[in-house]
């Protein structure tokens, strides 16, 4: 998606302890209706950030460190579970939440877990038998696993 705003199209929502990242265009900001943007890590180091003092704009860190200054391994722009979005501890997000932990999907008191697995149990593998034995009984293996909060 590409727009001269990032921002542009996002009214009635609030963005709070998030990272956002901006590489070209020319505002970083030009409010919807209603939007929040909140105690943020918002990265330009392409330009200058313009239009950033206006009401809806609150206690964000502006910042113009690299994405490799940021983030442990950030292989590529797009979305990819290889990436490590975990923060550096020499990033300004560190310990920057509202909350005392990071900015971004590894902050809060209830961070993102690796590949979006569930805190609640589910099944990790399972191995049924297609027959049962000469007594009757049948072969059945099922694990479960969990993540911790």
């Amino acid at each position: 998606m590409s727009y001269n705003s990032i921002f542009q199209f996002s009214g009635s929502c609030i963005f709070n302890n998030c990272i956002v990242v901006y590489t070209s265009g020319y505002d970083y900001v030009n409010l919807g209706n209603s939007l929040s943007v909140i105690n943020n890590l918002l990265i330009s180091y392409s330009f200058p950030l313009t239009n950033i003092n206006i009401s809806g704009i609150v206690n964000n860190l502006l910042t113009q460190e690299s994405t490799s200054d940021t983030f442990m391994d950030l292989g590529s722009y797009s979305f990819s579970y290889t990436n490590n979005y975990h923060l550096k501890s020499t990033s300004n997000g560190h310990n920057a939440g509202t909350d005392g932990t990071d900015v971004g999907i590894y902050g809060t008191l209830i961070p993102y877990k690796e590949a979006a697995v569930p805190f609640n149990p589910h099944i990790s593998s399972k191995s049924i038998g297609s027959t049962t034995n000469p007594t009757g009984t049948l072969d059945v293996d099922i694990r479960v696993s969990a993540q911790d909060r």
